[in-house]
């Protein structure tokens, strides 16, 4: 029997191997080679078994910082994308070790944990364990989560911590809001939903005019006769499609206003 140590079939392969023989001890047969090549092999021969949370990407860990492998040699031995070996990789090196065990416990999913919980660790690591504590509160979906991280991601300090702190409360907040608008839009009808699209078409071009002078501050003369030539154009567009500019009190006041026929 040779002296290595090295064996590539994980506990879990050794006790489901055990547990169907009906034995406390089994014979097996070893294989005598490098053990790199013998953990690419497990990971190319068990592509269809269903792996354990994390069992995968300890393995892919081992490969890449004890094997000294990179993502590209990685995924070029095993057939998967890079991008796939660099996102579990992340997922055992970033997330911290309480994501991992809320992971392997089926609390958050790895999707959450890469897209969500890694980002959150690099810039609040005591925010990104909070989450990780809520999630055995609150059973929420990839999506709910998502949307969650970019509402956190724009909001203020002070609002990040409510978000943290309550973080089935935003997404009650947010599902009463979208049913609100839906209700309204049902009952405003098609002529409801033009109105509303008007008024985001009026505020955006409004912003547009009083953009307009300080963009071309310090352009040359023929930018300047671009940006002019731009605004002209637009005009000439919302005529034709039915509206007409009107003065307010203002010089940078545009309203549009529809031309009944």
């Amino acid at each position: 029997m040779p002296t290595a140590s090295w064996c590539c079939g994980t506990a879990t392969d050794r006790v489901a191997a055990r547990d169907k023989l009906r034995r406390d001890t089994v014979q097996c047969e070893i294989w005598p080679g490098d053990p790199t090549q013998g953990l690419l092999s497990l990971l190319m021969r068990m592509s269809g078994r269903c792996w354990d949370a994390l069992e995968e990407d300890l393995t892919l860990l081992n490969l890449h910082e004890e094997r000294g492998l990179t993502p590209e040699a990685i995924a070029q031995h095993t057939g998967r994308s890079q991008s796939w070996v660099r996102s579990r990789l992340r997922l055992v090196s970033e997330v911290p070790e309480e994501g991992r065990t809320a992971v392997m416990q089926r609390r958050l999913s790895p999707w959450v944990a890469v897209r969500v919980i890694a980002p959150l660790a690099q810039t609040n690591p005591a925010h990104a364990i909070q989450v990780i504590e809520a999630t055995a509160k609150h059973r929420l979906s990839s999506r709910k989560w998502r949307d969650w991280f970019e509402a956190y991601r724009s909001a203020n300090q002070v609002v990040r911590q409510r978000l943290v702190d309550q973080p089935r409360l935003w997404i009650e907040v947010k599902r009463e809001r979208a049913l609100a608008r839906e209700s309204r839009e049902l009952a405003e009808g098609p002529e409801g939903k033009w109105r509303t699209t008007c008024r985001r078409l009026t505020s955006g071009l409004r912003g547009l005019r009083q953009q307009l002078p300080s963009l071309c501050r310090g352009l040359d003369p023929m930018c300047q006769d671009s940006c002019r030539l731009a605004w002209a154009r637009s005009l000439s567009l919302r005529r034709k499609a039915g509206f007409r500019t009107e003065k307010g009190r203002t010089s940078t006041n545009v309203t549009l206003i529809y031309q009944n026929e």
